[in-house]
């Protein structure tokens, strides 16, 4: 864990050979530049906290490749564009943290069917169409934040 050590790097591309790594623990740093895409090789983590950071660009597809992660918390940073789907393959996935970020489009459906997801917080985004219908899919949420004001039916 290096949890608030003020760190003001990028996350090494390098990470992504720790293949038997659990828990990945950068929050509260000053950490910048994107979320590589070789975190994707991390097929043992469970949980993956890079929250309060300086953190730009989009979420890595190759997150999706996480089947144990239970745990993704990536809230309060910059990162922008569209949630990608690929998290919708984290069948392991009980909480999802992506507040106080940049963003935009239609939040994902794959997502909502995740059958363990339990905390999902997406509050203070830039412009993040919610599917008001689509919320039934989420059969064991319990803590659940949006405050956005497009909210789109099918």
């Amino acid at each position: 864990a290096l949890n608030n050590n003020q760190l003001s790097s990028f996350i090494p591309k390098q990470l992504g050979n720790l293949q038997n790594l659990e828990n990945l623990f950068l929050s509260r740093n000053q950490l910048k530049g994107s979320i590589p895409s070789e975190i994707g090789n991390l097929t043992n983590l469970e949980k993956l906290c890079l929250f309060e950071n300086k953190l730009c660009g989009k979420i890595p597809m190759e997150i999706g490749n996480l089947q144990k992660l239970k745990h993704l918390w990536l809230h309060k940073n910059c990162l922008e564009g569209e949630i990608p789907k690929d998290l919708g393959k984290l069948s392991e996935l009980k909480e999802l943290g992506l507040s106080n970020n940049k963003f935009t489009g239609r939040f994902p459906t794959e997502v909502l069917s995740l059958k363990n997801l339990k905390v999902l917080l997406v509050n203070r985004n830039e412009s993040l169409d919610w599917p008001v219908d689509e919320i039934e899919r989420a059969k064991k949420l319990m803590h659940f934040k949006y405050d956005q004001k497009k909210i789109y039916c099918r």
